[in-house]
């Protein structure tokens, strides 16, 4: 599940509190998961770029995309369409979702 940051009716922090409220298996786990940096790779300086940040637990992720409304797929394509990939890529994996790509520092991690 993805939200963008710009939707003023059910954007990214509406959508977080709905999911974490949500009465199902893994509701506690996420509540309390880390947030962590979604990166995509610049294919022209090979430098990291923010993508958004995610929360995951199994069987649930949540994408909050940056300088995105509502049409989030329109107003950042980039982002939905890697985080399709990488999310797809996974499902030959125990466990489907996205992964920290980038080594570099902290990772991921906005702690």
């Amino acid at each position: 599940m993805y939200a963008g940051e710009f939707d003023a009716v059910n954007g990214a922090w509406s959508q977080q509190e709905w999911l974490t409220n949500l009465d199902h298996k893994y509701s506690k786990v996420f509540k309390i998961s880390d947030r962590q940096i979604y990166y995509l790779n610049n294919s022209i300086t090979n430098d990291w770029m923010v993508g958004g940040y995610y929360r995951q637990v199994p069987q649930l992720t949540y994408l909050a995309v940056p300088n995105a409304g509502w049409a989030v797929d329109y107003d950042n394509n980039s982002t939905v369409y890697n985080a399709f990939l990488d999310y797809m890529s996974a499902a030959t994996s125990p466990f489907l979702g996205l992964t920290c790509k980038n080594t570099v520092g902290a990772g991921c991690s906005v702690a």
